[in-house]
């Protein structure tokens, strides 16, 4: 989807990627250091990080998308961390 910027995702902040694993492994490299290999059904991605500012204010932009993806991201990084599982009315447990 970025490939018209030539695989630029600009500025991103936490609650933005969509990837929560992904996310951990940015904020955790340094500036000039590439990622490990993400992959998902569809797709397989690597990032480079290539500037960080823990400064940097957030777009409007941005924002809106920590709003829309607040409870997603909520509930995945209670899966990751605790094992949580989010359960449908009517459907048994594993």
């Amino acid at each position: 989807s970025t490939a018209e910027q030539g695989g630029d995702i600009g500025w991103i902040a936490r609650g933005t990627l969509g990837d929560l694993r992904a996310e951990q492994e940015l904020f955790g490299l340094e500036a000039g250091k590439m990622s490990t290999q993400h992959s998902a059904l569809s797709a397989t991605t690597l990032y480079m990080v290539l500037e960080k500012d823990a400064a940097r204010a957030l777009t409007d932009d941005q924002k809106e998308q920590i709003k829309a993806r607040a409870y997603d991201y909520w509930l995945a990084k209670l899966k990751q961390e605790r094992g949580v599982r989010k359960l449908v009315p009517g459907h048994e447990l594993d």
